[in-house]
């Protein structure tokens, strides 16, 4: 007996005996120290910011100075009413294509959105009347980007409104946008007529005289309140 407990002894101690560098070594690195878990979150966090694009979301291949197109694609119902069920605007995803990458980016140049109120002419087609312009930069531009990028690329969820006094509803209007490239090209996309729809007991438009056009351009326009429209095209 006196000698199992003397075995018994021997064995403990040894097993709470300090290990040398070689035994530490082999038994590897414990993942528990402190150490190893800020070294391991500061590399999750570095490899997801470059998954991101270090951007807040956005692409690496955000800006493109090689536009070659610009798709837009409105949804069934792309207006914005106010209290009274007014149409007072609209919102439609763009994509402005790249000639490299064959997808949407965002863009560094001037980007024009134009809506003009058709009205039949005598001569056949139709006569324009411009309602709203808006010009933007690449600073006033960047609060609609879509930061969710589809299969097709970056896009921009564009909500713009028109003014109170623009004559529209009831009326087919045509939407279009420009982009002018850095080195002054300028690339259009394919105008897209709409009838804006007319709220119940508001007068026809053959019951309204047409208002004088409004002809505004403006460089410092802002989004609109409502937010981004975040889906993406089928």
């Amino acid at each position: 007996m006196d000698v199992l407990r003397a075995g018994n002894q021997t064995r403990k101690a040894a097993d709470f005996s300090p290990r040398g560098p070689a035994q530490a070594e082999a038994r590897g690195p414990s993942w528990g120290h402190p150490c190893w878990v800020i070294l391991l979150g500061l590399l999750m966090l570095c490899t997801g910011c470059e998954g991101m694009g270090g951007n807040g979301g956005f692409s690496r291949a955000t800006h493109g100075n090689d536009i070659v197109a610009i798709n837009s694609f409105y949804n069934p119902w792309p207006w914005l009413r106010d209290a009274d069920d007014r149409i007072v605007g609209f919102r439609v995803p763009v994509y402005f294509v790249s000639g490299k990458i064959d997808k949407g980016v965002f863009v560094s140049g001037t980007i024009k959105v134009t809506i003009n109120i058709l009205q039949p002419s005598p001569k056949g087609g139709f006569d324009r009347q411009l309602v709203r312009e808006w010009i933007l930069d690449e600073q006033q531009a960047a609060g609609y980007r879509v930061r969710k990028r589809s299969i097709m690329g970056n896009y921009y969820g564009f909500v713009l409104k028109w003014p109170p006094d623009a004559d529209v509803m009831g009326r087919r209007i045509e939407l279009a946008f420009k982009y002018q490239r850095p080195d002054g090209r300028v690339i259009a996309s394919p105008p897209r007529q709409l009838k804006v729809p007319l709220p119940p007991g508001f007068p026809a438009p053959r019951e309204r005289l047409m208002t004088p056009p409004v002809q505004q351009s403006t460089s410092n326009t802002t989004p609109a309140a409502e937010p981004a429209t975040k889906t993406e095209p089928q």
